[in-house]
């Protein structure tokens, strides 16, 4: 049995839903012996088809230094997507990039903010099905000083293990300090001697590593 219905022509988002909605479907079934069957499901209604979603390695952008922005593809229902993703980037002036993200619907950008407190992506996205969308978002900026940001190797590292970290900074030459802690105890402090911009710390990790550092 297939039945067709129209659905409203307006419908109220939810930002807990990232502006989609849903529809809430009762359905009961009589049996010719007179048994009755109450069935409810939950539809989305979604305004796009496949999305898209900028992330700042950091969490948000850090002025003057060269810096990772990971782009998610998925579908509505969370499941990631193949997509090819046109970025339209305004950072002071205006380009053009390009980032294919793969099987986990991951993809890598590289942005250097220049000025101002904010940065413009639209994300004209599609995917190896051929859905399509195009999203607009903005990204802060955080202006200090002199700004500096670690980068690890890897998110996750064992005991005895050597832990790997790059140091952006940018001020093109100098030291950057780095502590390293367990809770609210200082582990070990390092400096990492920059050059243009750039560094690297390694350190053995020993047993009182061991938890979140």
């Amino acid at each position: 049995l297939k039945v067709d219905f129209p659905l409203p022509k307006h419908f109220v988002g939810q930002a807990s839903l990232g502006g989609d909605a849903r529809v809430q479907l009762r359905i009961a079934v009589s049996e010719p012996g007179g048994a009755k069957r109450r069935v409810t499901r939950s539809v989305a209604v979604v305004r796009q088809p496949v999305r898209v979603v900028a992330l700042p390695e950091s969490g948000r952008l850090e002025a003057r230094i060269p810096q990772r922005v990971y782009l998610l593809t998925t579908l509505p229902d969370g499941a990631p997507t193949r997509a090819q993703v046109r970025v339209t980037l305004r950072n002071g002036d205006q380009s053009v990039l390009r980032v294919q993200t793969d099987a986990q619907g991951i993809g890598v950008l590289q942005i250097t903010p220049k000025a101002g407190s904010s940065v413009g992506l639209s994300m004209a996205v599609r995917d190896h099905q051929g859905r399509e969308a195009v999203v607009r978002q903005t990204l802060s900026v955080r202006w200090s000083g002199e700004p500096l940001l670690v980068r690890p190797a890897k998110a996750l590292w064992r005991v005895g293990e050597t832990l790997s970290l790059d140091v952006l900074a940018s001020k093109r030459d100098g030291y950057a300090y780095v502590d390293l802690l367990r809770g609210q105890q200082i582990l070990s402090t390092h400096q990492v001697a920059l050059r243009q911009g750039r560094g690297r710390l390694q350190v053995k990790l020993g047993r009182e590593s061991r938890g979140v550092v």
